[in-house]
């Protein structure tokens, strides 16, 4: 069994030493709660609300490690020193454009990076979208996927990383009102998180901000689900920090997905109709 942890907090726009200092205490506290992933909400290194790409340039990391605050490398160095996994959202510059980038730091220190495919919003404005979605990738505890926010919403995205061998998907995630919603209601997201574990038999781990930032409101309810689509923890407040825990066993995935002698979600899919451009 392996813990995991899904933190929610209201990062501080442009504050990318604030936020820097309150991630990695709020990392350590996981770890010292016995977590060994542990993920944080999109863009969690800079906030989000960004009036246009020069103001977000100036909260973006390039991962050069010649900038004087990088809280993405805060994270690398204490993900190393307390031996656990720790997947975040940070704004990546790389030459002269910016993503929404998620970054998986393993305890060795090695690192993935995925950039956002589908931008929601006002973000088209200012990120460039990515243009590949990263496959799993193996850790010490299981093989791991990363989707942020918006993504989740496009079953293909979720189905290609199962096909692919995923066991657990991380999703730091800005989850904002859908259309005739407030932020205090039960929102749709953690229920597109459990359809999505249901239907691809894997651990999920949504970790979402709290708070209002120029205007716009997040609805918090971070949670994690089990690969039977059940609630494990969660969902959070929408209006409070608080870091959620659950244990998963990713090494039971592949005979979990055996619902009975005739069903498997992933084998029954019947490709010679539905094609996947993986397939």
């Amino acid at each position: 069994m392996v813990k995991v942890a899904s933190i929610q907090f209201e990062p501080r726009l442009g504050n990318v030493q604030w936020n820097g200092e309150t991630t990695v205490s709020k990392i350590h506290e996981s770890a010292d709660s016995g977590a060994k992933i542990i993920v944080m909400p999109e863009l969690a290194a800079c906030g989000y609300m960004f009036r246009d790409k020069e103001e977000l340039k100036a909260s973006s990391d390039d991962l050069s490690g010649t900038q004087r605050e990088s809280t993405v490398m805060a994270w690398r160095s204490v993900a190393m020193k307390r031996q656990v996994l720790v997947i975040g959202g940070f704004a990546h510059r790389v030459h002269e454009e910016i993503f929404n980038a998620s970054i998986a730091i393993l305890p060795d220190g090695k690192f993935y990076i995925y950039h956002k495919l589908h931008l929601w919003g006002a973000e088209k404005e200012i990120f460039s979208p990515g243009e590949n979605l990263l496959m799993p990738f193996e850790t010490p505890y299981g093989k791991l996927a990363m989707l942020i926010c918006y993504d989740i919403w496009f079953p293909e995205t979720v189905r290609a990383l199962a096909l692919n061998g995923a066991e657990v998907l991380c999703v730091p995630t800005n989850w904002v009102p859908m259309r005739h919603m407030t932020a205090s209601e039960l929102g749709l997201a953690p229920m597109l998180m459990q359809t999505n574990s249901l239907v691809n038999g894997i651990y999920s781990i949504a970790a979402d901000r709290i708070g209002t930032e120029r205007g716009q409101d997040f609805i918090g309810q971070s949670v994690i689900v089990g690969n039977d689509g059940l609630i494990l923890s969660g969902p959070a407040s929408p209006n409070e920090s608080s870091i959620m825990y659950a244990s998963i066993n990713p090494e039971n995935i592949e005979k979990e997905r055996n619902w009975s002698k005739w069903n498997n979600p992933i084998n029954d899919r019947r490709r010679d109709i539905l094609k996947l451009s993986i397939d």
